[in-house]
């Protein structure tokens, strides 16, 4: 009879032989490590790197359909816009253990823009495009995104190509909302080897962004 240990590695071998090749010449340990730390605290809704009770309790009322998903995006870890029973499960897991931020492994160049939401009342948008071009157009860039105090942390991941390719070309994206008052914070991009930072001036009714030292991104 195989042991515990032996029965265990060869799941998890066959797990990651079904996840897609990730992209750029990134590897396999890439995927692995998106897959054990999650893009995000999964459950940390407003984005404070803490995940509240009331955000469970908020997860619960989103699995069972009496409140939008829009309400808490950081719930829906793999992005069908559907939160699950298992996500729930990350949420609470993450309530007790803490969130710990995954390390940093996106080695590209990107863009980056930050601007208030479509409603009035909505958080801010952040949308990062990598500057390679993908077949796809639906690539995605995986992050952890999180605000201490006056910094905003974003760790940059893996380049994920879709389930189905939407045919034509592209650059991969992340887009994530923040929950910011007005005032004035600094946002942080951390890759493998390097961090760029931003100032990021909030007010009532704008968002105006300037680079302090930016080496692999840039606005657009």
């Amino acid at each position: 009879m195989r042991s515990f240990a032996s029965a265990l590695a060869g799941a998890v071998l066959s797990m990651v032989a079904t996840w897609p090749a990730p992209a750029g010449g990134q590897s396999v340990d890439c995927l692995i490590n998106a897959v054990a730390n999650g893009p995000y605290c999964v459950g940390d809704c407003n984005r404070d790197g803490v995940v509240q009770v009331s955000e469970v309790v908020g997860g619960v009322r989103i699995l069972e359909g009496e409140k939008s998903m829009r309400e808490c995006r950081a719930l829906d870890l793999d992005e069908n816009n559907l939160a699950t029973v298992g996500e729930l499960v990350r949420a609470v897991d993450a309530a007790l253990d803490g969130c710990a931020l995954p390390s940093p492994l996106f080695d590209q160049r990107l863009r980056l823009r930050l601007a208030p939401g479509p409603d009035t009342g909505d958080p801010l948008l952040l949308v990062l495009q990598t500057e390679d071009i993908y077949p796809c157009l639906n690539y995605r860039l995986a992050a952890a995104l999180r605000v201490e105090d006056d910094t905003i942390v974003v760790v940059l991941g893996c380049v994920f190509p879709p389930p189905i390719c939407l045919d034509a070309l592209g650059p991969a994206g992340f887009n994530g909302d923040i929950d910011l008052a007005p005032g004035a914070y600094v946002l942080e991009l951390r890759a493998q080897g390097a961090t760029d930072r931003y100032r990021v001036d909030v007010s009532s009714d704008a968002v105006r962004v300037e680079p302090i030292d930016a080496t692999f991104s840039s606005l657009f």
